[in-house]
């Protein structure tokens, strides 16, 4: 066996795996409705493969494939986007055959060279088969109001039809590439459909994005907060630093510093996650005191009072809180933790929801017994239970949530204080029904 022979077979080999590598990618865009690939990489694509098939059954040397693709590649970048009559219709109609082939069963399509010119790539709002650097200068009169499809795919998604939704995006898209709303609202979507793959396509969409718009950071903050979702087995902490700093260095104002500040404390950076903690805090007191003082300023409508009362009634300063404050625990600073646990009970009283503490009120025990301080240990072990017993017979499972004036009713009811407001009882719930998963 010569060594030629062996060379043959190594380049009949590394060209087909090409080809098969090409039609991979080729139908995972079409499964993501991503934008999909010009006209001379769908032709050279359809070639990698056919000729080491062609090679098979010819007795020339299979080291020739490598200039011929060389040449149809060459072809190709003209005869696909300038007119060349016969050999643009020959290179592309097998091409179009194939990539309809491949991406059989996607849901995805490429415009028919017999109703669209394939190679005049200059026209983008009649064929989404557009390289980059191409562009339309004119806009269309139907594209003045871009607001309008999007408001009836919103519809679609208060309805729960996200199929129909997913499909109304995608004509959106082929209109115009370019739209980034669309394209994020396409990933939300994928993320309400609980299904299998789903939220992997989401990520992917999302990661399109990036790579598509890498100025625009609601695309990072999005595929942040999924990584930050997912099981601690499938969490991936440093590609959520890596995107925090690219958020960064478009704008730092964005960088969800919380999210951040988890994902160090999980690599065990602890003083860079205490860093973070500090700055989604001062963030966040930020946003709570110009919430505040929308509500306070006669000049804002209603609906924007209720905007900010709805911005004043989140967790995330109170989450942050609690974030430092067990880092702090870890690096066993005590004393600045037990002031941070005691900064996010605050907050929750100030909310009229103490009995939601319960867990913090826990960790401020622990810490006390680390310290030795066996009667504070005692007092705040006994609240966390008050607490977790009066958050456990308020809380509807069913719901998710109960009211501010459901809980003032059943406190009233059932929780007995004493002169100094200490609750000395909590009466049962003979009517409640507990859930069947209740020990």
């Amino acid at each position: 066996m010569s060594v030629l022979f062996i060379v043959e077979w190594i380049v009949w080999g590394i060209v087909f795996a090409c080809g098969l590598w090409f039609a991979i990618g080729i139908r995972t865009a079409a499964t993501l409705r991503a934008h999909p690939p010009t006209w001379p990489t769908l032709i050279i694509s359809f070639y990698l493969v056919i000729l080491p098939i062609i090679f098979l059954f010819l007795e020339f040397s299979k080291i020739h494939i490598v200039w011929i693709l060389f040449i149809i590649w060459s072809i190709s970048l003209r005869a696909s986007f300038i007119h060349v009559p016969i050999i643009s219709k020959l290179l592309i109609w097998p091409a179009y055959i194939y990539a309809c082939i491949v991406m059989n069963g996607t849901g995805s399509f490429l415009t028919s060279p017999s109703r669209q010119s394939p190679w005049a790539a200059q026209y983008p709002n009649e064929s989404r088969d557009i390289p980059d650097g191409f562009s339309n200068t004119k806009k269309s009169d139907e594209n003045e109001d871009a607001d309008t499809p999007l408001d009836r795919v919103r519809d679609l998604i208060a309805e729960d039809k996200y199929t129909e939704a997913i499909v109304k995006l995608e004509e959106i898209i082929r209109a115009n590439d370019k739209n980034i709303e669309a394209y994020l609202m396409k990933a939300g979507v994928l993320q309400l459909m609980d299904e299998i793959g789903k939220k992997a396509g989401a990520i992917k969409l999302y990661e399109f994005i990036i790579d598509k718009f890498p100025n625009h950071t609601q695309a990072y903050i999005e595929l942040i907060e999924i990584l930050d979702l997912s099981y601690k087995m499938q969490r991936d902490d440093n590609k959520i630093v890596c995107l925090s700093n690219k958020i960064k260095e478009i704008d730092e104002n964005k960088v969800p510093y919380s999210l951040l500040a988890k994902a160090y404390n999980n690599i065990g950076y602890y003083e860079l996650a205490l860093e973070s903690y500090n700055k989604a805090i001062e963030k966040e007191q930020l946003r709570v005191k110009a919430c505040k003082a929308i509500l306070e300023n006669p000049k804002y409508s209603e609906e924007e009072k209720d905007f900010a009362r709805g911005e004043l009634d989140n967790d995330k300063l109170y989450e942050a809180y609690c974030g430092k404050a067990e880092i702090l625990t870890q690096v066993e600073k005590y004393k600045e933790s037990i002031k941070t646990y005691q900064e996010a009970i605050t907050l929750k009283i100030q909310q009229g929801c103490e009995h939601e503490s319960y867990s913090e009120y826990e960790e401020l025990a622990t810490i006390y017994g680390i310290l030795g301080n066996s009667q504070k240990e005692s007092y705040y072990r006994q609240k966390a239970e008050e607490f977790e017993k009066i958050n456990d017979a308020v809380f509807d499972k069913e719901r998710g949530y109960i009211t501010d004036d459901e809980f003032n009713e059943w406190y009233d009811k059932h929780v007995e204080v004493d002169d100094d407001g200490n609750i000395i009882n909590i009466k049962p719930d003979e009517n409640k029904k507990r859930s069947p998963d209740k020990k």
